[in-house]
């Protein structure tokens, strides 16, 4: 895992063990003392463990998949064991925690396209060695095959992730990590060079260059060498190709995001350019920015997916870049929360910026999608401009709800200072009830009966739909949600609302 997956991932496993404050399922069972535990459990783990080798895991999948075997082997050992109730009942605990924070943070990574693990024969691994040498001869050879130095490059394993050169890659080939997974070993060869060109963002860098020009040594590579030392669906599983216009795609994303134009010191689209996690020095930002951002990216895992061909057309590069400016719109929108963290102006400054990015993004790439450069078509499912609809919708939303919660909290603090005064003990102040559902279904009332998002009442159908947005929101579904009293709370009831407004 790399950049915000990764960020996600340790954000998820820091959450559980906030909720296991003895450690019980933070180190080793000690089977000199648990003498039978070894009969009933074949693949023993813990988070401990997990958290030791986060970085190591290929995806959120895999992490996801040993996380919650931590519980389900405490599960199955303990449920029989009457001392220990305690410790059964925990588990089961930490593993609904686990799914409600792995929904929560680790959703957009858990439905990327996936692959299926192919062992390294004798022809691949032969062809894995032949590649690494010949990349060693490469004219950028000697770049790509020094380990990086990161404390020279402070901010490169923030921005990028899993950090990868030629020595690595023949060190794990050398210990057998591919032996059983040969597609492994071609993401990792091909995370050498994007790692490269998204973390060298600068125009005419020269290692921008080489890493561009050493993606496609790469390629040519795997073509010639690899791909016949697999079968037919082999070859297309474990090394897929990349889109036939990747380079004229980095360049569109070059002029889109205008890596020419500088504001002072830092480029102009400095902001879009890395993982919101790289940004912060604490993980407090990221957790706000994920509590309103469903799906977040950036134009280097952008460059990622491109290079490691999980986004192999121009097509799927441009639903990502739409992504990437709706997500900014849904966090400095009206209901998202960066108006409050990081104040109205810069609010509006990103706002705008993301306004100015994408009009030079529809341009530079329409040749690449075969649509009018000025604005006039849709940019792919979910892009183009902010529907007029949805947004006026999202305004006026905004304003109803921000009344509701502003009562809210008058509620809330008469309710503390009330029990602060009555209080004869130490006690906390007990939780304060929920939501007024009468105020909630007249707030949502109140939008639906707008002109504006009469076209928001319910989601269109299709796979095309489903791929853009990822998760069909609409009206009517949060109708009735707030019907069924799903919503605990102002603050649920926006962050559905979002949903709807950020597909549209």
């Amino acid at each position: 895992m790399e950049g915000l997956e990764l960020a996600a991932a340790r954000l998820v496993l820091e959450r559980v063990k906030e909720r296991d404050p003895e450690g019980w399922f933070q180190v080793p069972i000690d089977t000199r003392h648990v003498t039978d535990y070894l009969e009933v459990i074949s693949k023993p783990v813990d988070l401990g463990t997990i958290g030791s080798r986060l970085s190591s895991y290929g995806s959120a999948v895999a992490f996801a998949a040993e996380a919650r075997l931590v519980f389900e082997n405490s599960i199955k050992y303990c449920k029989t064991k009457k001392e220990h109730k305690r410790i059964l009942s925990r588990a089961r605990a930490l593993l609904t925690l686990f799914e409600k924070e792995s929904a929560k943070y680790l959703r957009p990574f858990l439905t990327r396209r996936s692959r299926e693990a192919v062992a390294m024969g004798r022809r691949s691994r032969e062809a894995a060695w032949a590649i690494a040498g010949r990349l060693r001869k490469h004219k950028f050879g000697k770049i790509f095959a020094a380990e990086i130095d990161l404390e020279l490059l402070g901010d490169y394993e923030a921005r990028v992730g899993v950090v990868m050169w030629l020595g690595k890659l023949e060190s794990k080939l050398r210990r057998g990590d591919y032996d059983g997974d040969v597609g492994g070993w071609v993401v990792d060869l091909r995370r050498i060079a994007a790692n490269c060109v998204r973390y060298n963002t600068y125009p005419g860098d020269e290692f921008r260059a080489a890493g561009v020009a050493f993606a496609a040594a790469v390629e040519r590579e795997l073509e010639a060498r690899l791909r016949p030392a697999l079968e037919g669906r082999e070859a297309e599983e474990c090394c897929p190709a990349l889109a036939p216009n990747w380079e004229a795609i980095v360049r569109a994303l070059e002029a889109g995001f205008e890596f020419e134009a500088f504001s002072g010191q830092a480029q102009k689209a400095y902001p879009f350019l890395h993982p919101v996690a790289s940004y912060y020095d604490s993980a407090e930002p990221f957790e706000d920015y994920v509590r309103y951002v469903a799906e977040p990216t950036s134009v280097g895992e952008i460059v990622s997916g491109l290079l490691q061909a999980e986004l192999r057309t121009a097509a799927e590069v441009d639903r990502e870049v739409a992504r990437l400016f709706a997500n900014c719109r849904t966090y400095f929108g009206e209901l998202g929360g960066g108006r409050r963290a990081h104040g109205e102006a810069d609010a509006r400054y990103f706002l705008d910026l993301s306004d100015d990015l994408e009009a030079a993004w529809r341009a530079a790439s329409a040749p690449l999608l075969d649509r009018p450069p000025d604005g006039a078509g849709p940019a792919g499912p979910g892009g183009g401009k902010k529907p007029r609809v949805a947004g006026k919708a999202l305004e006026f939303a905004g304003k109803k709800l921000g009344m509701l919660e502003e009562e809210e909290e008058k509620k809330r603090a008469s309710r503390s200072s009330s029990s602060a005064s009555s209080s004869r003990d130490q006690r906390s102040t007990p939780p304060p009830k929920p939501s007024d559902g009468a105020a909630m279904r007249a707030v949502l009332a109140a939008v639906a009966q707008r002109a504006e998002a009469a076209s928001l009442a319910s989601a269109p159908a299709g796979d095309e739909y489903l791929d853009a947005v990822g998760e069909a929101a609409d009206l009517a579904s949060v109708e009735k949600t707030l019907a069924q009293g799903g919503f605990a709370s102002v603050e649920a009831l926006a962050a559905a609302l979002r949903r709807c407004f950020g597909n549209a």
